[in-house]
């Protein structure tokens, strides 16, 4: 059975471009740090994460540790998605969405406005030039009810 830890490590951007470059070919800590442009101590924090649901397997090599995928782990998860693929009924038009690429259709998004507000206690008249004014999001749902974020 999958767990929920192997798509919590898939959630982050930075984890699927690593594995987006082990699956063209194995490579060191370096490498990697060198193709995406990040520091080397948050590629291997990611990389330890990947180890830790077993995405990916390591081999030292001398010094070095060269990083590879879990060709098993990859296809259980694969797999999985598969069968929630299957399952997904076919007048929604997300299992041809999948199929063919493309995401599934978003659902409506609520409209947002923001505003500013005050709080209890007036403001002085002069303010720092690095304070920013509070504000307030105001969202108002299909529903029609309003939600206020402070």
């Amino acid at each position: 059975m999958v767990e929920a830890r192997l798509f919590q490590a898939l959630s982050d951007t930075t984890r699927l471009k690593i594995l987006s470059l082990l699956a063209r070919e194995p490579m060191n800590v370096s490498r990697m740090v060198a193709e995406l442009g990040y520091a080397q101590p948050a590629v291997s924090r990611h990389l330890r994460v990947l180890r830790e649901v077993d995405l990916i397997q390591d081999k030292r090599r001398g010094k070095e540790v060269e990083y590879s995928l879990n060709q098993t782990k990859v296809g259980e998860a694969a797999a999985y998605l598969e069968n929630l693929v299957e399952m997904v009924p076919a007048a929604t038009g997300a299992r041809e969405a999948v199929r063919e690429g493309d995401p599934p259709a978003k659902p409506k998004a609520s409209k947002a406005t923001v505003r500013k507000v005050s709080r209890g206690k007036p403001k002085p008249e002069k303010r720092a030039q690095h304070e920013e004014p509070e504000y307030a999001i105001e969202r108002k749902d299909d529903d029609g009810m309003d939600d206020f974020l402070l």
